[in-house]
C-alpha cells in the first residue's frame, strides 16, 4: 500500500467482510504492520491500528490470540490494553509480563479507587459453602465487573488472574489462598496457584483491574444500546 490512510482503508474493508477467514486475515495483516511499522507512517495514525487491532482480536481463535499475546508482550510499545484484552489468552510467563507493563502504566487521568469495603471472612464462608455460581455473583460485585468475568477469573488455571483480581481490590492473601484452593483445576496445581498471590506487583494488579471494570462498563453500555 502506498500510504497509511490506504492501508487503514484496505483493513476497515476486511473487517467489513466479517466471515472468520477474513477476521483472522484481518488480525494476521493488523499485528505484522503494527510489529514492524513503516518508518514512512505517521506514528498519530499508529492509534487507528491499535484500536482496529484490539476489536478484532475479539473474534478469533485461542491459538491465534496466545500468539498474538506473546508477540506483543516482547514490545516495549505495545498498548496496554491490547495485552490486557489478551491476558486470560496468553501464557503462564506472558501472563507475568502483562501484570508488568500493567505496573509500568502511566494512566493521565486520576486512579479509580480500587478497594471495597469487604467482608472478607463472610466472602470465604459463601466460597465454602455456596455454589459456583453463586460465588460467581457474589465475587463480581467485590471486583466491580459481570457475572461472567468473575467466573473467567475464578476459573482461569495459572491463578494469576485471581490473584491479579484480589490483590488488585486489596482482599489478603488468606483470602485469595482459599478462593484458590477451592477453584484449583486439580490437586496438582495448588501449590503453584499459592504462589501466585506474591508474585504480582501490585500496581499491575490494580491497573488490571481498572481495565476489567472499564470493559464492564462498556459492554454494559453496548448491551443497553442494541436493546434500544
Amino acid at each position: 500500500m502506498s500510504n497509511a490512510k490506504d492501508r487503514l482503508t484496505h483493513l476497515l474493508d476486511l473487517a467489513g467482510r466479517n466471515t472468520p477467514d477474513g477476521r483472522l486475515a484481518l488480525v494476521r495483516e493488523l499485528s505484522e504492520l503494527l510489529l514492524d511499522w513503516p518508518e514512512d507512517y505517521p506514528l498519530a495514525m499508529r492509534v487507528h491500528f491499535d484500536r482496529l487491532l484490539e476489536k478484532a482480536a475479539q473474534d478469533v481463535d485461542h491459538e491465534t490470540r496466545a500468539m498474538l499475546a506473546e508477540r506483543f508482550a516482547a514490545q516495549p510499545d505495545a498498548p496496554v490494553a491490547l495485552l490486557n484484552q489478551l491476558f486470560f489468552d496468553a501464557p503462564e510467563a506472558v501472563k507475568a509480563a502483562i501484570l508488568r507493563r500493567n505496573a509500568l502504566a502511566i494512566d493521565e487521568a486520576p486512579p479509580e479507587e480500587t478497594r471495597n469495603g469487604v467482608d472478607e471472612g463472610a466472602l470465604i464462608a459463601a466460597a465454602r459453602r455456596s455454589c459456583r455460581d453463586d460465588l460467581a455473583t457474589q465475587f463480581a460485585k467485590t471486583l466491580g465487573v459481570d457475572s461472567a468475568l468473575a467466573r473467567r477469573i475464578l476459573h482461569e488455571p495459572s491463578g494469576e488472574a485471581l490473584a491479579a483480581a484480589c490483590k488488585g481490590v486489596h482482599l489478603k492473601r488468606a483470602t485469595y489462598s482459599t478462593l484458590a484452593l477451592l477453584f484449583a483445576p486439580d490437586a496438582a496445581g495448588k501449590e503453584e496457584r499459592l504462589g501466585a498471590y506474591d508474585a504480582v506487583p501490585q500496581e499491575g494488579a490494580e491497573n488490571l483491574i481498572r481495565f476489567w471494570r472499564a470493559h464492564a462498563r462498556e459492554t454494559k453500555h453496548e448491551t443497553s444500546t442494541e436493546a434500544a
